[in-house]
């Protein structure tokens, strides 16, 4: 600000105290009012001092009080604490105002300290209202229950008969010369119908009033369910209630990479599934790390073997589908006849049921959600699956 703005400023300040000091504690007329109202505004114009600007807003609050104020029981008449005068009373006579200095370029501060600040924190939080998607935790792709064979019975348990012995003498003889006997024996062979289930508390509640929570526990719940029976087709040991899995099973085959690439280790793997076992492998499966080294896999001169890097990577191995599970033991990769040799069985498809006769459900207004399968697991041929060791 110029000198002769200065000097402007001051004028108008000592119009405003006019004013004030003339009607006192009374309210201004409509006239006195328009004019102090038009002095704030010059002053807000002329002047950019931030401590002149906070006089002036104390000089506005005035202006901008109501005609009857609200007064707190420990304040006297007019809710100022007793001393009987105007908020802008206050205002021109404090020593913030008097010792205002056009010369030195400082402006008044208020002389009233403020009370509690109205924010977020002491009124109210700014609505936020969610956007309706729920976000699951991380959750693994359930593979291995699409490549093998599928099938439905209405028993306790599947039972089947393998040929366990075949010994074909089968040959050439001379006219009127005995011929060779041949040799077939059987054994009966069982599969038991094993449950899988879970269940999870909620309460009545939660599942009345918001209406997308029952449809998501439902599907979480048939998620673990079939989860933890992807895995059992894998890695199941077999000892009651647990499924027997095609890693364990007794005469599946095995394989160690030892010194060979990845990709040699699997050929010679199939090569056995096709010998022992007498089918041809038609899957393989890896744990997502073992397949990301294959994936990786370059020549001397840096030319990745599974195609650029800009292209989708060809899911297959020797002709063979690659499924990725992280189901399966890491450093060990599974080939086998997935299609022929095995066999799920499902007795009970998954069903979710809700009740509250658990414990004291009923009188606290909670429901026990059961979601469960059964099904069992037929391996016809464990010699046509190699395990590869290494990988």
């Amino acid at each position: 600000m110029d000198t002769k703005q200065r000097a402007r400023a001051h004028e108008l300040i000592n119009e405003g105290k006019a004013i004030f000091q003339m009607y006192g504690d009374e309210r201004l007329p409509p006239d006195e009012t328009r004019r102090a109202q038009q002095i704030l505004a010059e002053l807000q114009a002329l002047n950019d001092d931030d401590a002149l600007k906070e006089g002036v807003k104390a000089m506005d609050r005035y202006h901008n009080e109501p005609a009857s104020p609200m007064i707190h029981p420990s304040a006297g008449a007019r809710g100022d604490g007793g001393k009987g005068e105007s908020i802008g009373a206050q205002f021109v006579k404090s020593p913030a105002c008097l010792s205002f200095d056009p010369a030195a370029r400082r402006g008044p501060s208020s002389g009233f300290s403020t009370k509690a600040l109205l924010d977020s924190a002491t009124g109210w939080a700014p609505e936020s209202v969610r956007t309706g998607r729920v976000e699951p935790a991380v959750s693994r792709p359930l593979n291995v229950l699409d490549i093998v064979g599928q099938g439905t019975t209405s028993q306790a348990a599947v039972v089947y008969m393998e040929e366990t012995t075949a010994t074909n003498l089968a040959a050439e003889v001379a006219e009127g010369a005995e011929k060779v006997e041949s040799t077939l024996a059987f054994t009966e062979r069982t599969a038991s119908v094993r449950t899988i289930a879970t269940v999870l508390p909620v309460t009545n509640q939660l599942l009345e009033d918001v209406q997308a929570c029952s449809a998501y526990v439902d599907q979480r719940l048939a998620y673990f369910v079939k989860a933890r029976l992807d895995g059992q087709l894998l890695v199941g040991d077999g000892v009651a209630p647990n499924l027997m899995g095609l890693c364990n099973v007794v005469g599946v085959q095995s394989q160690a990479k030892g010194a060979d690439p990845t990709p040699d280790a699997v050929a010679k793997a199939a090569d056995l599934v096709r010998v022992n076992g007498g089918y041809d492998a038609d899957c393989v499966v890896f744990h997502p790390n073992d397949w990301q080294a294959v994936r990786l896999l370059r020549t001397a001169d840096g030319i990745y073997i599974w195609g650029s890097p800009a292209d989708a990577a060809p899911a297959s191995i020797w002709g063979l589908r690659v499924v990725i599970s992280s189901a399966i033991t890491e450093g060990t990769a599974l080939v086998g006849a997935f299609r022929q040799a095995c066999q799920l069985f499902v007795r009970s498809d998954m069903a979710i049921a809700i009740s509250d006769s658990h414990d004291d459900y009923f009188a606290k207004n909670k429901s026990l959600l059961r979601c469960e399968m059964r099904a069992a697991f037929a391996i016809y041929r464990p010699t046509a699956f190699c395990k590869v060791s290494g990988v």
